[in-house]
């Protein structure tokens, strides 16, 4: 156990209050955000210091910002070709970024100083994030939560490069390789960086003149060896932003001399304490655009013609040698983002590759993270952020901060023809695409010219944000959006028998096809549906209507590989009605069948301003289990007024359970007007029991049906149940799958 951690009672997080005990909101926040805090330092990743008797911890505080934060304006224009002349076309990202500057400069200096007035311990500011770090007790985390202006507070945690991505030397995975049989290698070629490569049809894109020329890829990881003969002539920008939270007996900070932070040549290759601190670093930014045509076996990144721009996060386990000794605290990666949003600009920065994280499992989208707010905003500047999904082997989830949604989730796969999951790899909903992760051969510490095999979704991640900047080496003022439609909607799909979902790994020739095509229809896209000609899976459409108004929707299909548009189907959605279609119905209704093995984009879009909601319902066949994967191009709802489809008694194999969690002060009933979801026509009001202040209720469907006197005539029917202003807090729709004993959450939908 390292010294400078303590283990706290603080509370677990995520413990609920007991069901009819009354707590006031500012109580509620504070027992919530000191579970976070205490669970973060329990399993030693936040600094803690104690002096005068008193514990501070290191967290993040979240405060509002002013109303004109709500993010750049995203701008569209063509970028010049030489970076270091791109100061005329940065322009309009200068513009956004000043204006999150302003959003953000008065709320934090008025929080601030107001808190150092109470003796609380604020650190520093962030420039464009609405956050402050600090290291407070708990009796400052507890006195924070009465305080309006602040939005919550986080953990500053520390996170790990992603475990067992160790180093082999060449001759060790040849040997390997040679001393195999034909059935333990499988399908995997002799394994080096030009396989990987050629696997994601980079070389053919090299061919095609597109090489990521005038575009800079920024790493966040430990540190490059920058006189390497991959790095020659690329470096056009290095930052160290490395906190030692005041503990240089147990933390090392790693940016030159005892600065936290530096900027300038040499911060982030000073490579303190050997192989271990540049190593991970020098390999991912290999692959990503490293360059060595000069070299008797040429290496070359996947953006062999992108610079780089090195940033080095992490700080070291003071008397630590092990790989698991390194870690880059939030605080420090929030800084580096922070930078790039002020400076990437001028450098043509297309791509931030994060291969780095914590081990925490999320099966949904991690949105209230600190760090969201940059992600969206570089996001919003035309910049990607490509993240590893982690290497913990989970079925179902990803590590943080994979989990954001503004980022691009990594996986990895094998090289080969036909790719597999690697069995390392964090998979889930939440991964957005694929790229060749097993021994990946990249620069190492050591000579300039030493070389080494490393496996994991470090390694991935670097792959897609190469392949980002030969796209944008294509086209300039291509989205991120598009960029990533471009990736997920080309490529080799891939996929398991316990997958409810497929991934593609990226083919970056066929992306280039797709993002030179004339620009996709008008409305909202929903993206990820299956075909009609899958014969393990059923892709529902639900569109829900909670207002008084009907309304015709027009549902644009589109194949996205090969490109093609199906055509546009018409449909009446009637007041306080679902709709649900099959795909299979409305492929049959254009008249042009899909491809079995494509993937189809819906793009719905309707003539009223009322706010519709869109889901995409898939149904395994053999087991007959739904599962919500509804994805778009926006933040998802899943906190409405409106549960829709909740399944009656009669559907034996699946059972409809609504959830009320009461967070306001007060006690409070929910009420809901149920309607039938086909016709629309009123079944009745249902009102619950009163549910005490941070209460909870489980509300079964058939007892709901009951108190209603509902008794459906048909075996399969559904109800819409629509929430009376009234009650505040969540209300979620969640289903169990009795024949595959699993439950999914059928509240997040996309407005339309």
């Amino acid at each position: 156990m390292r010294r400078y951690v303590s283990v706290v009672a603080l509370g677990l997080c995520g413990v609920l209050p007991i069901l009819g005990a009354a707590q006031d909101p500012a109580a509620a926040r504070a027992e919530r955000w000191l579970g976070a805090v205490g669970a973060a330092v329990a399993r030693q990743a936040v600094a803690t210091v104690t002096r005068d008797d008193v514990e501070r911890m290191s967290v993040l505080i979240e405060f509002r910002a002013a109303p004109n934060a709500a993010g750049p304006v995203p701008t569209q224009r063509e970028r010049t070709q030489d970076a270091n002349a791109a100061d005329a076309n940065a322009a309009p990202d200068r513009e956004a970024a000043a204006a999150m500057q302003r959003a953000v400069e008065s709320p934090a200096r008025a929080l601030s100083a107001a808190l150092r007035e109470q003796g609380m311990v604020v650190e520093r500011a962030f420039a464009y994030q609405p956050l402050l770090l600090a290291m407070l007790s708990r009796d400052d985390i507890a006195r924070l939560a009465a305080r309006e202006d602040v939005v919550a507070v986080h953990p500053n945690v520390r996170e790990r490069l992603p475990g067992g991505e160790t180093t082999q030397s060449e001759a060790d995975v040849e040997r390997e390789f040679s001393a195999a049989t034909d059935d333990a290698i499988g399908e995997r070629e002799r394994p080096q960086l030009a396989v990987s490569t050629v696997a994601i049809n980079a070389d053919k894109a090299w061919a095609r003149g597109f090489r990521g020329q005038g575009t800079a890829i920024a790493i966040l990881d430990t540190g490059i060896v920058a006189s390497h003969e991959m790095f020659r002539g690329k470096i056009v920008a290095e930052a160290c932003f490395s906190d030692n939270f005041g503990f240089p007996q147990f933390i090392d900070g790693l940016c030159p001399g005892v600065a936290k932070s530096a900027i300038g040549p040499g911060t982030a290759s000073l490579c303190t304490g050997g192989g271990l601190v540049c190593d991970h670093g020098s390999h991912v930014a290999g692959i990503a655009a490293g360059n060595n045509r000069a070299a008797s076996n040429p290496r070359q990144g996947v953006a062999p013609e992108a610079n780089l721009i090195p940033i080095q996060v992490f700080s070291r386990d003071t008397g630590c040698t092990g790989p698991g000794c390194l870690a880059a605290a939030v605080s420090d990666q929030i800084a580096a983002l922070d930078w790039l949003i002020a400076n990437g600009p001028r450098f043509n920065l297309v791509a931030v590759n994060l291969s780095l994280g914590s081990s925490a499992y999320n099966s949904v989208a991690c949105n209230t993270d600190p760090r969201n707010s940059a992600f969206r905003t570089l996001r919003t500047m035309g910049i990607t952020a490509t993240v590893a999904s982690g290497n913990e082997g989970y079925l179902a989830g990803v590590s943080t901060p994979a989990c954001i949604a503004p980022v691009l989730t990594v996986s990895a796969v094998s090289s080969a023809t036909t790719p597999a999951p690697s069995p390392f790899g964090n998979n889930a909903g939440l991964v957005d695409v694929m790229a060749p992760g097993e021994f990946i051969s990249s620069a190492i510490f050591g000579t300039n010219a030493s070389y080494g095999f490393k496996s994991g979704t470090s390694m991935a991640a670097p792959h897609v944000a190469g392949a980002v900047a030969i796209l944008k080496s294509r086209t300039a003022a291509a989205t991120p959006d598009q960029i990533e439609a471009a990736l997920e909607d080309s490529g080799f799909a891939v996929t398991r028998p316990t997958w409810t979902w497929t991934s593609k790994r990226i083919d970056v020739n066929a992306a280039l096809d797709i993002l030179g095509q004339p620009p996709a229809p008008a409305g909202v896209p929903l993206t990820g549906f299956y075909p009609a000609a899958r014969t393990d899976i059923d892709s529902l459409l639900r569109i829900m209507n909670p207002s008084s108004a009907q309304a015709n929707v027009s549902l644009t299909v589109v194949q996205n590989a090969p490109r093609r548009t199906l055509g546009t189907y018409g449909a009446l959605v009637l007041p306080r009605r679902t709709l649900q279609l099959s795909l299979a119905e409305i492929e049959t209704a254009l008249g042009t069948p899909a491809a079995a093995d494509s993937i189809l984009t819906i793009y719905a879009s309707k003539p009223i301003t009322t706010l519709f909601y869109a889901q995409h319902i898939a149904v395994t066949r053999a087991s007959e289990s739904l599962t919500n994967l509804t994805a778009c191009a926006q933040d998802l709802v899943d906190r409405e007024a409106m549960l829709g489809n909740v399944h009656t008694p009669l559907i034996a194999a699946a059972q409809s359970v609504i959830t009320l969690h009461n967070t306001s002060g007060l006690a409070r009933r929910a009420v809901f007007d149920v309607s039938d979801a086909r016709t629309g026509t009123s079944i009745g009001v249902l009102g619950t029991e009163i549910i005490e202040a941070g209460g909870r209720l489980s509300l079964p469907a058939p007892q709901a049906f009951t108190a209603l006197n509902f008794d459906p005539t048909t075996n399969v029917a559904y109800a819409n149940f629509l929430l009376r202003p009234g009650f505040d807090g969540v209300v979620k729709h969640l289903m169990i799958n009795r024949n595959s004993a699993t439950i999914a959450d059928m509240t997040p939908k996309c407005p339309i």
